[in-house]
């Protein structure tokens, strides 16, 4: 699944790879495993995992292994149970897909974030579970620094 959902990406100009996994999850195979699957894909960045007993959501997660990596410089978080093809944009960034319902009839289109985007393709609201537009964040997100995360 982790691997799987980083096809299509351009993971070529990522420096390190970092995985926050649930604490029951360490594994010397399970590492051994997913290093073994990235190469098999082509990415040759360097792979860190670090386990948590628990965090309160995703994005607490995201803080935790910023201060536990000590990371400084600019990042991209992705969620692992899903795949698209985008690029990297340089600055902060999200992925934002437009819902095709033929195209999207087997997710669960009520629990995305739906979002809404301005002229300049700006995001200017996102909303959970709640259809605002006929947009929603695809699980792909970049940010300049860890400061403004």
């Amino acid at each position: 699944m982790i691997t799987e959902s980083l096809i299509g990406l351009p993971v070529e100009s990522l420096g390190n790879i970092y995985l926050g996994c649930r604490k029951e999850q360490q594994d010397s195979d399970m590492e051994n495993a997913i290093k073994k699957q990235f190469k098999s894909i082509g990415i040759k960045s360097p792979i860190h995992f670090v386990y948590f007993e628990e965090t309160k959501n995703q994005p607490h997660t995201v803080y935790e292994m910023l201060k536990h990596f000590n990371i400084i410089e600019s990042f991209v978080v992705k969620d692992c149970d899903n795949q698209f093809t985008c690029n990297f944009p340089d600055g902060n960034f999200i992925s934002v897909v437009t819902v095709d319902e033929e195209r999207y009839q087997n997710l669960n289109l009520s629990n995305k974030s739906y979002v809404t985007v301005g002229g300049d393709d700006i995001v200017k609201t996102i909303v959970e579970k709640t259809e605002i537009s006929d947009k929603f964040c695809c699980g792909c997100y970049g940010f300049n620094s860890p400061d403004k995360y």
